[in-house]
């Protein structure tokens, strides 16, 4: 559920060694893949459970089921607060012992949404969004990465791709209200009706309807991944033409540009047999180029393929699957492997001439089913 503000996915995190990667290294990975993963969706905010005071939430007289116009309305309503609404806050994304924190600035004037993310541990990183254009600036390398592409746009923009059956695979229920970094809330309860699927609880304002604080729930009602804002100013004093400069001012980096293209499964040659798993739908397709300027270290070290890489998005919703295939190449030395972190599921597999690196906030159950569903259509 990872989609209100969407930033892209770029990063020079030590990622996916092919041999010696031990499991605390995973995890340190995937909690830096879950932080670009909530920048790049839902909610931006998270601290540990055992940071903060816990107050116990007033519940409603009765909880209430939904009905389908119930969960469309909602989720309607906190996509667009996400993309209307100017605010300042302090955030970490927590689970698993891992946790990454950063500072958000965001302004919008209804036609433009710019935001700043500035992380607060680990390197140095400072990344601003422009509707369709991301600049990352690593202050201690001198480098800026620039990317530009319509495949970034902002969430309440896939709504008009997202299928209309949410309510067959979510079920949806007001369940009480609570205080969050000093912002009143409602509490919704977002349970999954099959195996191929998270659950979660949300708290959105209840003026505005923004996300406050998730939580990632698996079948057990167990909390994978909970995320929350220690600190919040919804009236910040943000001038969109101070943060535009600063985006701007790239004097004495050096620039790396990553270059995204639209394309199609069919124009790759890959097709989904049967279509996708139940309740999930395409919502973008694009060639990233590993090429010259553009072969950053992230994406060298996350799939160690040769030429370009295709990046087949999926989502249900709420839920989010890519799928990233490039060429295969024995020297490579990859291997098999799935790991886990909080809600972040990863799946790597060779596929013939092919691997195949799938990332999802899904249970593996449904990476797998991807990945047996995906096939090279007939010459």
């Amino acid at each position: 559920m990872r989609h209100l503000t969407k930033i892209g996915l770029n990063s020079d995190s030590k990622i996916f060694e092919a041999a010696n990667f031990d499991a605390r290294s995973m995890s340190k990975l995937l909690s830096k893949i879950r932080l670009k993963l909530a920048l790049s969706g839902v909610l931006i905010a998270s601290i540990a459970m055992n940071s903060i005071a816990i107050e116990v939430p007033k519940p409603v007289d009765a909880p209430s089921q939904s009905t389908a116009p119930d969960i469309d309305a909602w989720l309607l309503r906190v996509h667009e607060a996400s993309k209307r609404r100017n605010y300042a806050g302090t955030f970490v994304v927590s689970a698993n012992g891992e946790i990454a924190s950063s500072r958000i600035w965001q302004v919008c004037d209804g036609q433009t949404q710019l935001q700043r993310i500035e992380k607060l541990t680990g390197e140095s990183q400072i990344t601003y969004r422009r509707n369709n254009e991301v600049v990352t600036f690593y202050p201690n390398r001198k480098v800026v990465q620039i990317e530009s592409s319509d495949a970034l746009g902002a969430y309440p923009d896939l709504l008009k791709t997202i299928p209309k059956t949410i309510s067959e695979y979510y079920q949806f229920t007001r369940v009480g209200a609570q205080r969050i970094a000093g912002v009143d809330t409602n509490i919704a309860e977002i349970k999954a009706k099959d195996p191929y699927r998270f659950s979660y609880r949300v708290w959105t304002a209840k003026d505005s309807g923004l996300v406050v604080k998730m939580q990632t729930l698996d079948a057990q009602a167990r909390v994978l991944e909970e995320s929350v804002f220690s600190e919040l100013d919804l009236n910040a004093p943000i001038q969109m033409d101070q943060l535009l400069k600063q985006m701007q001012q790239t004097d004495g980096f050096k620039k790396e540009y990553v270059t995204l293209v639209k394309t199609t499964p069919e124009a790759q040659g890959w097709m989904i047999k049967e279509g996708a798993p139940l309740g999930f739908a395409a919502t973008a397709c694009y060639q990233r180029s590993n090429q010259g300027a553009n072969k950053t270290k992230f994406w060298q070290k996350l799939f160690k393929t040769h030429g370009s890489t295709m990046q087949w998005q999926f989502s249900d919703g709420l839920a989010n699957v890519s799928l990233f295939i490039g060429h295969y190449d024995v020297k490579d030395g990859l291997t098999d492997s799935r790991h886990s972190a909080g809600a972040t599921q990863i799946l790597r597999k060779r596929l013939d001439r092919f691997w195949l690196t799938l990332v999802g906030d899904v249970p593996q159950v449904t990476l797998e089913l991807f990945a047996q569903k995906l096939q090279r259509k007939s010459d």
